[in-house]
């Protein structure tokens, strides 16, 4: 008994494919793109495995039972398996640092030399104060 073009399961008819003209493959220059999740819009089902991926660590939590909830596995992560914890920080972090590279004001020896006693630290030399 031949079955080709029947679903095996319920033998009914397949759907024969779209025909396509020869030569011609997916999206085409100049087209309009109509179908399809809106630009920017997350893919549904990487949004839902995010979510039970967080809601599995919080119910896991530090101690196995739910112990401080997120943070509590992520503390653990970071303790037991700190090459995951490290990679994890890496994507989470700010891609980029905004560094004012700007002209900075200039200080006068004087000023420099107030600010490292000021903070404790010593003074060279030439920097001191007579009898200081």
């Amino acid at each position: 008994m031949d079955t080709s073009g029947t679903d095996p399961i319920t033998g009914e008819a397949d759907e024969a494919p779209p025909k396509v003209a020869k030569g011609v493959q997916g999206f085409q220059p100049g087209h309009r793109r109509e179908h399809g999740r809106a630009r920017g819009t997350p893919n549904r089902v990487s949004r839902l495995v995010r979510e039970a991926i967080v809601e599995a660590a919080a119910l896991v939590g530090e101690d196995g039972e739910g112990a401080e909830g997120l943070v509590g596995y992520l503390k653990l992560l970071a303790v037991t398996e700190p090459r995951a914890y490290a990679s994890l920080l890496g994507r989470v972090l700010p891609y980029q640092i905004t560094v004012d590279d700007g002209p900075q004001p200039l200080a006068t020896v004087e000023e420099l030399a107030e600010e490292l006693r000021r903070r404790g630290l010593p003074v060279p030399e030439p920097y001191r104060e007579p009898g200081g």
